[in-house]
């Protein structure tokens, strides 16, 4: 389930409501777009009651998403949603439970007085245990990646009244403070925070155009000038992207990744290595020795096992579609999931798609890719009945599926 924000329009200071999922947001009441981009992740604080004052906003990281497992069983997947102190005091409670998902938060914004914690608890660690925590109880664990994950920073605050410590939520007491001469909150302060919400203007840095997309979409284009961008270090930076002419008028763009990617210290630089690696029942042809490989996934967010199935199929397949820098006269494609979670499903698309694992599997834990380039694939698919269905391809996305998966 996604959360629920309220966020202060710039130009109007009106509340627009929006889910976590949302990037370019339209304020319905000076009908100013924006889109969001955080200096990493969204940081987010739950409503205090407004009793309390002098609040002291403590850190929680939440992760929501798919954790991949390659174990001898092959590849396994499992959806989770949970969250976990990122300071160590031991009053604090385990997570936040149900209340990031029934209550409306705001965005943390540093300003003078404010008094945050620092978050000691890094994206890696939180995943590890994560990981661990649901790692298989017996067999081999090769490798895991988390796919299409939700990371925020979540501020529960506190409050301090006559010496007793308060969830400024819920308002109720938490286990007594140790004496004022032994604050446990001093050196945990964090000093100047930097972090920050970026609010982009939805202008094309090309032509000045405006920018269009879905509003969970991480890649906005410009049809003024061909042209697509996606947020990279608080400004938009331009993507490399095209689109596949369509056969029928009956027809929806989904978003595709297409990596090229070597691997070592396996012997992973081409087609050809690929199907050697994963034991697949083929004759290597003339010229796969020298062509490079590319993993396909698929750029929006669909059920573990079908992002899987779509992925391999296209990797396998390896298909060259005839490209132009176009974009399609209805919808533009949604593209919820950013290129970086793509490339975190690279060592899942390999492992799914061996025949026999073994062989491979004992070598994952080593595997490294360097990416070579990527791409943005819009394809057509034929919409008739309950599965879209690729035109050059034939491969089959579920529309429920596709339409559910929005909400993951």
């Amino acid at each position: 389930m996604a959360l629920n924000l309220v966020l202060e329009c710039r130009q109007c200071a009106g509340p627009i409501e929006l889910r976590e999922t949302d990037h370019l947001v339209t304020c319905p009441y000076c009908n100013v777009s924006t889109f969001l981009a955080g200096s990493d992740y969204f940081r987010l604080t739950l409503p205090a009651r407004p009793q309390f004052r002098d609040l002291i906003q403590v850190p929680y990281l939440h992760f929501r998403g798919a954790i991949y497992s390659c174990t001898e069983k092959g590849v396994g997947f499992r959806i989770t949603d949970l969250s976990r102190p990122g300071v160590e005091l031991p009053f604090l409670p385990r997570s936040l439970s149900v209340r990031t998902q029934v209550l409306k938060m705001r965005f943390a914004l540093p300003a003078p007085g404010s008094n945050y914690l620092a978050n000691r608890l890094s994206v890696p660690a939180l995943l590890d245990r994560v990981g661990r925590s649901l790692a298989p109880a017996t067999g081999n664990l090769y490798h895991q990646a988390m796919i299409g994950e939700a990371v925020q920073l979540i501020y529960l605050p506190l409050a301090r009244q006559d010496g007793q410590l308060f969830d400024a939520v819920s308002g109720t007491l938490l286990p007594r403070l140790p004496p004022a001469s032994e604050d446990p909150f001093e050196p945990l302060h964090e000093q100047n925070p930097a972090w920050r919400l970026h609010q982009l203007a939805t202008l094309c840095p090309h032509c000045g155009g405006n920018l269009e997309g879905a509003r969970d979409s991480n890649v906005l284009y410009c049809r003024n000038c061909l042209s697509a961008w996606w947020p990279r270090d608080g400004r938009f930076s331009p993507l490399s992207f095209g689109l596949t002419a369509a056969k029928s008028k009956e027809i929806l763009y989904l978003p595709f990744w297409q990596i090229e990617a070597t691997g070592s210290p396996l012997p992973l630089s081409s087609y050809a290595d690929f199907i050697r690696l994963t034991n697949q029942p083929r004759v290597l042809q003339p010229g796969w020795e020298q062509r490079p490989l590319y993993f396909w996934a698929p750029a929006f967010k669909i059920r573990p096992d079908l992002y899987l199935r779509l992925a391999t199929q296209l990797t396998l397949a390896q298909p060259e579609f005839a490209d132009r820098v176009a974009l399609p006269p209805g919808p533009l494609p949604s593209v919820t999931l950013p290129q970086s979670e793509a490339i975190q499903s690279l060592i899942p698309i390999l492992a799914a798609s061996a025949i026999k694992r073994l062989p491979l599997y004992p070598l994952l834990p080593e595997l490294a890719f360097a990416i070579r380039g990527i791409h943005l694939h819009l394809l057509p698919f034929l919409t008739s009945g309950y599965e879209l269905v690729q035109e050059q391809t034939g491969i089959l996305v579920n529309r429920r599926a596709l339409e559910l998966g929005r909400t993951l």
